[in-house]
């Protein structure tokens, strides 16, 4: 009987681990922690999805615009939120910051000829409901990043109404 019940928990626990990878390794969302936060976003490593580019919400390339408020409903945040536009060798990239009491996000976009190649939010947040800083332990700091589908229409229109209703249009020439 001993021997049946042993067997019985380690196929359970070989058939969770095996369950385990399968989601982590097809999974479009991620979640790390990380080592330290001084007011920007640590580079993410590279994404599974994507092995042969690295995309960061770092500052990049030349500045050439600053958005302060953005009103769409989902970029909304208790503390507000802004966009910094860049203009990169061959494409622009869009920085949106989100800020909020407990976590901040960074969606972050490239961009050609008005078109989206690619798009990533990062929320970086604590397990405990806290603003995370310096101070936070390792242990309780966590980013979840989504990848966005830049072949999906959805997702390029809304890209698209993002850039006609805030980028300029000598800037958008400029991407």
């Amino acid at each position: 009987m001993k021997k049946i019940l042993l067997s019985f928990i380690v196929g359970i626990l070989t058939g969770v681990g095996i369950l385990y990878l399968v989601l982590l390794f097809s999974s479009e969302t991620l979640l790390t922690s990380i080592t330290a936060l001084n007011g920007e976003a640590p580079r993410p490593q590279r994404s599974l999805f994507n092995g042969k580019n690295e995309y960061s919400h770092e500052a990049e390339g030349k500045k050439i615009q600053h958005i302060e408020h953005l009103d769409e409903e989902q970029f909304q945040s208790a503390s507000g939120n802004n966009a910094d536009l860049y203009q990169l060798a061959g494409m622009c990239k869009l920085k949106i910051s989100i800020y909020g009491e407990t976590a901040y996000n960074f969606r972050t976009a490239y961009f050609h000829q008005n078109r989206l190649s690619y798009m990533f939010e990062t929320q970086y947040r604590t397990s405990f409901e806290e603003f995370p800083d310096q101070k936070t332990p390792e242990s309780k700091r966590i980013y979840q990043e989504t990848v966005f589908n830049p072949n999906s229409e959805l997702v390029q229109m809304e890209f698209a109404n993002l850039l006609k209703k805030y980028v300029t249009p000598e800037n958008q020439k400029k991407c």
